[in-house]
């Protein structure tokens, strides 16, 4: 009965920046862009001079915080390789080199 609360509550949970920008770091993405979004003033002041108002108002206080003043925050992140995939490509060209012939006369290094 009592799963619409636990539901409500993991609703009002809203991460700080720096939890967004770890997140998202350690979830292997490397973050191009933030932007604070403004609160949407004309849908509930409508389209007149005073939502303009609010909107701008409300821009200039996201640039001092946008922690603070934003009402979403959007963020624009890139996928960086996982670790298969350097660790894969590290094996597969090391059994090339492995699968390549010697050079007749060699280095010299390791020949006794």
């Amino acid at each position: 009965m009592r799963p619409v609360h636990r539901h409500v509550d993991r609703l009002r949970f809203r991460p700080t920046l720096s939890q967004l920008h770890s997140g998202y770091r350690d979830a292997g993405f490397r973050i191009t862009k933030v932007r604070g979004i403004p609160a949407p003033f004309p849908k509930v002041l409508g389209n007149g001079c005073l939502a303009r108002a609010a909107i701008a108002v409300n821009l200039a206080l996201i640039r001092v915080s946008k922690a603070l003043f934003s009402y979403q925050t959007y963020v624009e992140a890139e996928s960086t390789p996982s670790v298969d995939f350097p660790l894969r490509d590290a094996k597969e060209k090391s059994a090339a080199r492995a699968a390549k012939p010697a050079r007749a006369g060699g280095s010299g290094w390791n020949q006794g």
